[in-house]
């Protein structure tokens, strides 16, 4: 009889560094993009690290957490987006880039655009100022733009302004939701070393690019017989409802999201 074939995601996975390392350094074999390498990512490297706990029981339901916190240099889940891009930004030569954020994603960019020399131009809402650490900006590299407008109306400021500048406005979405797809390794690399199935993953999510790119990557190890569909486990979201075109996409049956959605 031919012996079973046991999964693995060793192809993936550099063993040279930790999950609670680097997410990015240990899966970059997962990410295929413009010629970026592992060089590339360990040059502006920080700290991207994660890592999976088990919480409590509910009603004989066990909850385990994703820690995309403590150990990134961020402190949120955005340091991975923000370490792709400054990486990709590297790579193509630019000296200069402008983006606008809510708060963690542009704190992030800030801390690496600052390690790989590059100058930002970071556009954020005056409402949620109150989110950002001053220290950040002590670097005269690093700039700030407060816009007291939406976040929508802040976004074109900076889209405006890297136009007028003739600089770069980052970051590409493509980036994103390759970076965000890294937490995939993880939790599929968890479930196949200790023989367990999460039914469900929850999150708050605002653009949405996080599921995205977990579920593009889910996807593709489905494609290469590394894990099975029934592993992948349902998504729960939480989100807020101006920001959710795409569940009244569903509930108006569209394929895609159209204008009366949004």
């Amino acid at each position: 009889m031919e012996a079973k074939k046991v999964k693995s995601l060793d192809k993936y996975i550099d063993s040279a560094y930790k999950a609670e390392e680097s997410l990015m350094l240990r899966y970059h074999k997962g990410i295929s993009f413009d010629g970026l390498s592992k060089d590339d990512f360990k040059a502006i490297s920080l700290k991207e690290g994660a890592r999976i706990c088990k919480f409590i029981s509910y009603k004989d339901i066990l909850i385990y957490i994703v820690d995309e916190s403590t150990l990134m240099a961020g402190g949120t889940f955005k340091t991975l987006e923000a370490c792709f891009t400054v990486a990709a930004c590297k790579k193509k030569g630019y000296r200069k880039v402008a983006f606008s954020s809510g708060a963690n994603f542009g704190s992030a960019l800030t801390i690496y655009g600052q390690k790989a020399g590059i100058q930002t131009f970071f556009f954020h809402p005056k409402a949620a100022s109150w989110k950002l650490d001053g220290n950040l900006f002590e670097s005269s590299t690093a700039h700030h733009i407060s816009v007291d407008k939406s976040e929508k109306e802040v976004k074109k400021a900076a889209l405006l302004f890297a136009k007028m500048s003739g600089i770069q406005h980052v970051p590409e979405v493509e980036w994103r939701v390759l970076s965000t797809g890294l937490r995939a390794f993880l939790v599929f690399e968890y479930i196949l070393k200790n023989k367990i199935q999460f039914d469900w993953v929850s999150q708050p999510i605002c653009a949405g690019y996080g599921p995205i790119g977990f579920y593009n990557t889910a996807q593709k190890l489905i494609q290469e017989d590394i894990i099975n569909k029934e592993m992948v486990p349902k998504f729960l979201v939480i989100q807020q409802e101006y920001l959710s075109p795409m569940v009244r996409a569903w509930k108006n049956r569209h394929s895609k999201i159209l204008s009366e959605d949004i």
